[in-house]
């Protein structure tokens, strides 16, 4: 049987330590379940929004404190698609500093003008707001 070195961590001392690295956990008992179900390691891989139905993303269980890039000013619905695209895009800024993914999103947007953006989470000025600069 082979021997693993490191020692067992309870999904409390896991949210623990995540705290500890400067994420700010809204829902501990939340946090706690996803880290029991899927892993820490799997978990923390994938901060991108949880799907909790078919048709609603949250991510509202981990939020950082201080940004080291560019985010947004503006507060938002975190359950709305426009959370789920700063999220991409802000970890496609420090991956890919000269992407075109505002673009991208601008050329989507306007080639189906009948998309209520207000629907989908998209606060007035967004494309004003620093992360998409």
């Amino acid at each position: 049987m082979a021997h693993y070195p490191k020692t067992y961590t309870s999904p409390a001392q896991l949210t623990a330590l995540l705290q500890s690295r400067g994420l700010h956990v809204e829902n501990v008992t939340r946090t706690e379940n996803y880290l029991r179900h899927i892993g820490y390691y799997r978990f923390s891989a994938y901060l991108y929004p949880l799907l909790t139905t078919p048709k609603e993303f949250a991510l509202q269980v981990l939020t950082q404190r201080r940004m080291t890039h560019p985010w947004i000013t503006t507060p938002v619905n975190q359950r709305k698609v426009y959370f789920s695209l700063c999220i991409i895009k802000h970890f496609l800024n420090i991956i890919s500093p000269n992407n075109d993914m505002k673009a991208k999103v601008d050329t989507l947007l306007s080639t189906y003008p009948s998309i209520d953006i207000t629907a989908m989470g998209f606060p007035r000025g967004w494309e004003n707001e620093p992360l998409w600069l």
